[in-house]
């Protein structure tokens, strides 16, 4: 008769995705993290295999929740002023928790992508899928006055990538938070048709 499992699964990626986002994939070892899991090794080995293994499911779990917090921060209508708010609310996320460093996905094209292509295929996709988010968002807003017309909208969420990920980077690197939300409000009067 085999041993039921005393743990929950998804908790221990949750532990492991927090303890990759603080520390980095390479600033952890293998023994630390199956101590920090509160796991036996063999158990560790039969759940998830390896720490590469570990590090990308807990990637992919992190991937699926911040799509899902930026759609949360936008259900109230994907318009560009929620989509501002939401922008300047996970950019406090992020750079509220000094152990934090800026976004696991940023954190991951930093130290992984360059040398790995499994990961640099699961930084884009996730890029990707956000930037179709962005780009659904300027669509409507085109449609709806509030961006100025003739403005590509891939382009322009391409962009907001590059800007959304880079602030949690530049604000850990020491930016001053409010300049990086300066920036961004900055960003979105260059392309509203009404300047607020």
């Amino acid at each position: 008769m085999g041993r039921h499992k005393q743990y929950n699964r998804e908790d221990k990626l949750k532990q492991a995705m927090r303890i990759f986002w603080e520390r980095g994939y390479h600033n952890v070892s293998l023994n630390e993290l199956i101590n920090e899991l509160k796991m036996g090794k063999r158990t560790f080995y039969e759940e998830f295999v390896s720490k590469d293994e570990l590090y990308f499911q807990a990637l992919m779990l992190y991937s699926g929740m911040g799509n899902e917090t930026m759609l949360g921060f936008i259900k109230n209508g994907k318009n560009i002023k929620n989509l501002r708010a939401a922008m300047n609310a996970i950019l406090d996320i992020t750079t509220y928790d000094k152990n934090v460093h800026s976004c696991l996905m940023s954190n991951t094209a930093i130290e992984l992508a360059n040398i790995n292509d499994k990961y640099r295929g699961i930084v884009a996709y996730h890029m990707s899928r956000m930037a179709e988010e962005f780009k659904y968002i300027y669509e409507n807003a085109i449609q709806n006055g509030e961006i100025r017309d003739g403005i590509d909208s891939y382009n322009l969420a391409t962009l907001t990538n590059i800007i959304f990920s880079g602030s949690g980077i530049l604000a850990r690197g020491g930016i001053d938070v409010k300049d990086i939300k300066n920036s961004f409000d900055l960003f979105f009067d260059l392309i509203s048709m009404n300047s607020n």
